[in-house]
């Protein structure tokens, strides 16, 4: 099945491996088979980050055989990762401006090749054109959960546990060697994407011969009758 076309930017991270770019796309496919490889509770009482917890856990899985009732598939082309929202594959919500504007059941999130050159794309018919082989999915979409972007207009609120305290919004300030147009500094920013937020137990599905990372148990895959990322 084609892959669906992109239709909302949403967020533009960055990690160690580099820019990681999300846009939100639609899910026409619903994939086939069974089950899911799985990430863990995460926000225990900790020195560490909820970001840490997440991503040890994920790589200490056992993924030599798949959860009950799941089976395992491959994917070749890992460079574009669908974070979803919730266990859900077709519902879409409801954007900022309302009912008018709906956002997709997941947001796609890959790492861009540094330096890429996308005016002289030697690969134009691409889509992902000038984006690397993700290794770690969970990784990417952790960072995401973990920064607030996979809750936008609270879609994610009821995975929340009670007595949560997420982090609250910042403001940032320019840097003043930075003007505008007029010479005039820019002024102080909301910056809402702050580390800290609630991150769920994740799993890697298939969809589409794409990978997906959905949040659940290690049978979600398989309750959505999708299979488990090989890795």
């Amino acid at each position: 099945m084609k892959k669906p076309s992109r239709i909302l930017s949403i967020a533009a991270l960055t990690c160690a491996a580099g820019t990681v770019a999300a846009t939100a796309t639609l899910t026409l496919g619903m994939g086939a088979g069974t089950p899911t490889a799985q990430a863990a509770e995460t926000h225990t009482p900790s020195s560490k980050t909820a970001y840490e917890i997440t991503t040890e856990t994920v790589a200490k899985i056992d993924r030599s055989t798949p959860p009950t009732g799941s089976v395992f598939a491959t994917v070749n082309d890992k460079r574009d990762i669908r974070c979803y929202f919730l266990a859900d594959l077709t519902t879409e919500h409801p954007g900022p401006e309302g009912q008018t504007v709906k956002i997709p059941p997941y947001i796609t999130s890959g790492i861009m090749e540094v330096g890429f050159d996308a005016k002289n794309n030697p690969n134009p018919d691409d889509e992902n054109a000038g984006m690397v082989q993700v290794k770690d999915p969970v990784r990417i979409c952790a960072r995401m959960w973990d920064t607030g972007d996979m809750n936008p207009n609270g879609i994610t609120n009821s995975l929340i546990p009670q007595g949560f305290v997420s982090p609250k919004p910042v403001m940032l300030e320019s840097d003043p060697r930075d003007r505008d147009p007029n010479g005039k500094p820019f002024p102080a920013q909301l910056v809402t994407n702050v580390p800290g937020h609630y991150i769920p137990p994740l799993a890697e599905c298939v969809i589409d011969n794409t990978v997906a990372v959905i949040p659940g148990a290690s049978n979600v895959c398989a309750k959505l009758g999708l299979p488990v990322l090989q890795r």
